[in-house]
Parts: C-alpha cells; structure tokens; sequence
C-alpha cells in the first residue's frame, strides 16, 4: 500500500555528534525536515545549518534542497561563507538535475561584493563503460572573465583511462 513519512528534525547541542565527528568544533541548531510519498513516487528534503566549524573551516549558512521523483531529481546547495586560514569563498552554490543517466551541474561563487567570481555550467554523463562530461560552450568564468570553450568540448573516463577531447580555453586573444 502507498505510504507517506513525513520528518521534521531540529539539531540541538550534538553533543553525540561532536563525539562521532571529533573535528566539529562547532556547531549552531540546524533543522533538516522532508517528506517522501510512495503514491506519487515524490521525495522532498530540506536542511539549513547556520553555522558549522569542521577542522578549521567555517561554513556560515549552509542549505540544501533536494526534489525528486520516479523520473528526475533536483538539487540545490548553498551556502553563504567559507573560511579557513588558506582560503575564503563567498555565497557559493550548486544546483543541477539528475534525469535519464546525466547529471546537470551549475556552480556560482561570488565575491564579498555579490559579483560573479566563477562559474560553470556542465553534463555528467554515465556510460555503459565510464562518464563524459562537458561544459556548456559559454559558462565558464574564471577570476570574473567570461571563457569559452569549443563546442564539442569532453572529458572521458573509462576503463581504459582518462580521455580529454577540444577543451581549450579562450578569452578574446588568450
């Protein structure tokens, strides 16, 4: 028969948290709360961690959503601000969907200004024998310049090792 679970969870003081994860220094009340229905085959999961320190990185307002269904499933993460002491990165995320044996893949990250710093734009795709990916032609930014890449950009993996087909990079005369 179908059935519904529905789950509501809010993270207080994990202090058996902090004993399974001795590198967690810190750790603010999270919530994480979904609903699965086997009716409509539909999956739906939404988390949001304030702030966590985890070996020296701090990572303020992390969220996460995840949708799916018998067919496709989405994703979205998020999170403000990670830092340690070699590397600090602003308002970055992730989203994408998962159908037919591909995964689609878009990252951001921003500066402390809210600009565009990088971005990509891609395919994951799952083979008989390995994966391919490759980007979208006009979604790279690096260091907030646009690049382009041939079309027919691709990157293999199989048993057979590691193949890289057309992946120049090009901005203006560079």
């Amino acid at each position: 028969p179908p059935a519904t679970l529905a789950f509501n969870m809010q993270l207080h003081e994990p202090t058996v948290l902090k004993k399974l994860v001795p590198a967690l220094s810190d750790f603010a009340d999270a919530s994480i709360r979904g609903r699965f229905d086997s009716h409509s085959d539909s999956l739906r999961v939404q988390a949001l961690f304030p702030k966590t320190v985890y070996s020296g990185y701090e990572i303020d307002t992390l969220r996460l959503h995840i949708a799916g269904d018998s067919s496709r499933l989405s994703y979205f993460l998020f999170f403000h601000h990670l830092k340690s002491s070699s590397v600090e990165v602003h308002r970055t995320l992730l989203y994408g969907m998962m159908e037919h044996r591909e995964l689609g893949i878009n990252l951001r990250i921003r500066d402390g200004q809210n600009k565009d710093q990088y971005r990509l734009s891609g395919a994951l795709k799952m083979r008989d024998q390995g994966y391919a990916f490759q980007l979208r032609r006009d979604s790279l930014m690096l260091n907030a310049q646009n690049w382009q890449l041939p079309d027919d950009n691709l990157i293999t993996y199989t048993p057979a090792g590691l193949q890289i087909h057309h992946f120049g990079l090009q901005n203006g005369s560079q």
